[in-house]
């Protein structure tokens, strides 16, 4: 499984105007993508109803498979949404023997931290966008120590 941890508070035209075949590579290249509920809210609107489609991405997020962990939502509305409300180790662990699957995770810095913590997360993947937008969640809370 991969953490790619891309700031979800930009919208599509910033995308395109930082490395556009770094990140379109990126996103085409996943199989399944793996959310938390406030991240989901927040990329759903914006992406489902998304109709310009010059460099494949919205493409690739509508039609791909897509995983909500929550406990909280009761609906998942776009195209190939499935919430995952209990037994989340499990059923992580069961898409990750999948053959030939690569999961990615947008933002989601909670769910991201709970599954480091159950160890399954294979690799990270970080975009850094050099601006300051005040307070936030530490992405390695607790003075992590990652091991290789």
């Amino acid at each position: 499984m991969v953490y790619s941890m891309r700031i979800p508070w930009h919208n599509g035209t910033h995308l395109l105007t930082v490395k556009p075949r770094k990140l379109v590579s990126g996103i085409l290249a996943y199989d399944e993508l793996l959310f938390g509920r406030t991240t989901y809210e927040m990329l759903a609107p914006y992406w489902s109803s998304l109709h310009n489609d010059e460099m494949g991405i919205a493409r690739k997020l509508n039609s791909a498979p897509k995983y909500v962990v929550s406990t909280k939502l009761k609906k998942a509305d776009w195209n190939n949404s499935t919430i995952i409300g209990e037994d989340v180790v499990a059923e992580i662990t069961r898409l990750k023997e999948q053959p030939g699957r690569e999961i990615e995770i947008e933002g989601s810095a909670s769910l991201v931290q709970y599954l480091t913590e159950a160890d399954l997360i294979d690799e990270y993947r970080l975009l850094i966008h050099p601006i300051i937008a005040g307070k936030g969640k530490r992405f390695f809370k607790g003075g992590w120590l990652l091991m290789a």
